[in-house]
């Protein structure tokens, strides 16, 4: 489905390197094609991007490509091995991305693997603690790596793991009050944390909340544009609406 930005949104406020990460900026893109960040553009995994991206191989940046979760994008990286940035590849959760990775062991960076949800990476990262990085797993919202950090609560980031939108990460901030970094808290999308936000609008550090992807999030922001950051706003998916919608 087609998409557009909403009628309240100032396109000329927008950065286009942070858009192009955009899931839903695709057709934007499509009628503003000098306006790709081509490095940024290549994160991007909808299918929509893919499609443009094949269409325009030589544009592609293999570092910031090498995360690319699409199964398309997975094609060409695997034909690529000799261009591929290991860093990015190693936080890629596409399965088959880990599978290059424990065939190639030598590409695994550990800093980036620290953050990969694909239960393949938490099998290397439970069998190497030794190598995790430890503020990286803090944003992993798979439920093994949020089990681990509970399990070494010594070593958690507050700050980072305030995002962390899994429901067990969502309990155990909840639980330890004292300890939430509002500036994380308000970058985390999980609804019981909108619930506290709400609640707390007094709190909300509104440039991180620009980039709030729950649905609820948006509204509030269409509703104190005074307070917007529009850089992380780019990076929000819900600035986009269905075209056939009056939204």
């Amino acid at each position: 489905m087609p998409y557009k930005l909403k009628s309240w949104i100032k396109k000329k406020r927008l950065y286009y390197p942070l858009l192009s990460r955009n899931i839903n900026a695709i057709d934007f893109f499509k009628n503003n094609f000098d306006s790709i960040d081509w490095k940024c553009f290549c994160f991007n995994s909808s299918d929509e991007a893919l499609d443009l991206i094949l269409q325009h191989i030589e544009l592609i940046d293999w570092e910031t490509f090498s995360r690319n979760s699409n199964d398309r994008a997975l094609d060409l990286i695997e034909q690529n091995l000799d261009k591929v940035n290991g860093s990015f590849l190693s936080e890629n959760p596409n399965d088959r991305a880990l599978n290059i990775l424990i065939n190639n062991p030598e590409l695994i960076d550990w800093r980036f693997l620290s953050k990969n949800t694909n239960d393949k990476a938490l099998d290397l990262i439970e069998q190497n603690l030794n190598r995790i990085d430890w503020d990286k797993l803090c944003y992993n919202t798979n439920d093994r790596a949020v089990k681990l950090l509970i399990n070494n609560k010594e070593k958690i980031h507050w700050l980072i793991f305030c995002q962390n939108s899994n429901n067990i990460a969502v309990e155990y901030i909840i639980n330890n009050s004292s300890k939430v970094s509002w500036i994380g808290l308000c970058q985390n999308s999980n609804d019981r944390i909108m619930d506290i936000i709400e609640y707390n609008q007094d709190k909300i550090v509104w440039n991180f909340f620009s980039k709030n992807e729950n649905p609820r999030a948006i509204k509030m922001l269409k509703n104190n544009q005074n307070k917007i950051c529009w850089l992380w706003l780019s990076l929000n998916p819900n600035i986009f609406t269905l075209s056939n919608t009056n939204q």
